[in-house]
């Protein structure tokens, strides 16, 4: 029974130590595990954090400016891989949409300035052509089909008398019946234009805001759209008045020769020579009067006139007027024997008939004397409706015939 006892004991010992060093081993080798998960865990969160603070400082980097910063990608082909290759796909994406706005920022400044420069050569030569258009004695004008100025330079605005082109431009609003002596020759312009596009030297007669008349050639030309509708016209005007009045002068120093050819005496030829002088120049009245030796007067002997108006008052106060040399206009004529005019009928002093004669419309006037050597045998007078200055050539011309 003791020996039993003592190899149970021994037994029970043993098998103690032997669940004693199981435990030990068991949570040793727990504890060796922990720690290996521990420094593996470390070490993992030691690469994890590196790769992630290099990507963290690219995109630091791309923020400050710097667009060629990329991402150091690793070998392995994890998450965290893929999304530092994708970083740096998106940021070479990137550049290169950068890299073609600022070549197409470029190219449209570049494009920017050459449009500025253009632009600044169209003005440059733009204010040189209207300084040369302005300083044209030539007059150069737009027009509508309707009869308005669209616009026009100040030569144009002077040959008919008016001081500025916008005083001008706001003034005439119908052409046809405003500035045309003959308004049928606007109407005649409009036609040709309509047919043949351009018109070069159309000659009229057109009306200064004075009431004074002078000759322009024309040369137009009608812009169309592109329909065909004409939208405005293009035109230069050159005033052509002192050819057009020498070329009358001559036409009526020709009429006139020819009556006075054809004629025995002065009373034959009056009536011709009053109605060629009045229809070559233009006047609307003309009146011979004759000098009566004897009596020392002169007395109307002939009077011409366009057929309307009649001029009734003007006429019984010339019929029954005698006049000495010196008294009022005609008496002046008579007694110095030279031309002379008035832009103005009311300045003469024979006051009656001046008043009769702007009462019928008459304003312009001018006469002439008749002589036979040294002698004055009769004068002749010619009214107007315009106020007509002195004309030293017409006064010439007159000299002549006298």
């Amino acid at each position: 029974p003791f020996l039993f006892a003592y190899f149970k004991l021994k037994i029970n010992q043993a098998e103690e130590e032997k669940r004693q060093n199981s435990a030990l081993f068991f949570f040793g080798s727990l504890a060796s595990l922990i720690a290996t998960l521990l420094i593996i865990l470390g070490s993992f969160r030691f690469v994890l954090m590196g790769r992630i603070h290099r990507l963290l400082a690219t995109l630091r980097r791309v923020e400050e400016g710097d667009l060629t910063a990329r991402v150091e990608a690793g070998p392995t082909a994890d998450e965290i891989e893929a999304l530092q290759r994708g970083v740096n796909a998106m940021l070479g994406a990137l550049s290169l949409r950068l890299a073609e706005r600022k070549r197409a920022e470029d190219a449209l400044r570049k494009s920017q300035e050459r449009l500025h420069l253009a632009l600044s050569a169209a003005q440059m030569a733009e204010q040189k052509f209207r300084e040369i258009v302005e300083r044209s004695v030539e007059g150069i004008y737009q027009s509508t089909p309707g009869g308005r100025f669209l616009d026009a330079n100040d030569a144009v605005a002077r040959m008919f008398g008016y001081h500025s082109r916008d005083e001008f431009l706001q003034a005439i609003t119908d052409i046809q019946h405003q500035l045309y002596a003959n308004p049928e020759r606007r109407a005649e312009l409009a036609r040709l234009l309509e047919v043949q596009g351009v018109v070069q030297g159309f000659e009229c007669e057109i009306v200064r805001k004075d009431g004074g008349r002078i000759w322009l050639s024309n040369s137009v030309r009608a812009v169309r759209d592109e329909p065909g509708t004409i939208l405005y016209y293009d035109g230069i005007i050159r005033d052509i008045t002192e050819f057009k009045r020498a070329e009358q002068r001559l036409n009526v120093e020709h009429a006139v020769m020819r009556v006075l050819s054809e004629s025995a005496t002065l009373g034959e030829a009056s009536h011709r020579i009053l109605q060629a002088i009045c229809d070559g120049l233009h006047w609307d009245r003309g009146e011979l009067w004759v000098a009566n030796n004897l009596s020392g007067l002169l007395r109307c002997a002939e009077v011409w006139q366009a057929s309307e108006p009649d001029f009734p008052e003007l006429n019984a106060l010339t019929q029954n007027l005698a006049i000495p040399p010196g008294r009022g206009f005609l008496g002046a004529i008579w007694a110095s024997a030279k031309p002379d005019g008035m832009a103005d009928v009311l300045q003469d002093s024979e006051l009656s008939r001046a008043q009769a004669a702007a009462m019928g419309g008459l304003h312009g006037t001018i006469a002439f004397p008749l002589c036979a050597g040294s002698e004055v045998v009769a004068v002749m007078q010619f009214f107007s409706r315009e106020l007509r200055s002195l004309d030293r050539n017409l006064m010439h011309l007159f000299t002549t015939i006298g």
